[in-house]
């Protein structure tokens, strides 16, 4: 019996038969290797994000420590012997200054960050809170004045990572107190 021409294989393929070219197997190689790139490239885009997001988190958090530091701390020192002294710090303790009104804050550099009681967050190592203080006129806070002149202070927190700045947010504190500020 004679097989039909069409019916003999070569080099496993069957004469007719469509096979795959050098050339279609290169495209679709090629082809694959952009989709698995470009899948990489997306997942460390997420990463990236999840990173920041996670950064941006912790800044919310230790700028919210500042700010309840600042609402819980009397307007005016509460020590007689440090009344009547330049606002700022009155001490420090290991180059940190010791916070016993809302002016001590004047100027802090917190690294390690500080909770709202004043504690270091010694867990959160490379992170710093930076404030600075400007008194503003009382009946347009826009307007900074000299300070101690004034019963308004704007708060100013900068929050970084590893040197870096992730977030900035300021805030009002005012004395509540029935005593006028001290010209």
């Amino acid at each position: 019996m004679k097989q039909h021409p069409s019916h003999r294989t070569h080099r496993g393929f069957r004469h007719g038969r469509p096979a795959f070219t050098l050339a279609e197997v290169v495209v679709t190689t090629v082809l694959m290797g952009l989709v698995f790139v470009a899948a990489l490239a997306a997942l460390q885009t997420g990463t990236n994000a999840n990173v920041r997001a996670s950064e941006m988190s912790t800044a919310l958090s230790l700028v919210d420590e500042v700010r309840e530091w600042t609402i819980s701390l009397p307007f005016k020192d509460p020590d007689p012997a440090d009344q009547g002294k330049p606002v700022g710090p009155d001490s420090y303790s290991g180059g940190v200054p010791f916070v016993d009104d809302v002016d001590d804050l004047m100027g802090a550099h917190f690294s390690p960050p500080r909770s709202s009681q004043g504690a270091a967050l010694s867990t959160l190592a490379g992170w710093s809170q930076d404030i600075t203080l400007t008194w503003r006129d009382e009946t347009n806070v826009t307007q900074s004045v000299t300070a101690g002149t004034s019963d308004v202070i704007y708060v100013n927190v900068v929050i970084s990572h590893n040197g870096e700045q992730v977030f900035e947010q300021g805030w009002l504190v005012t004395n509540n107190d029935d005593e006028e500020a001290t010209p």
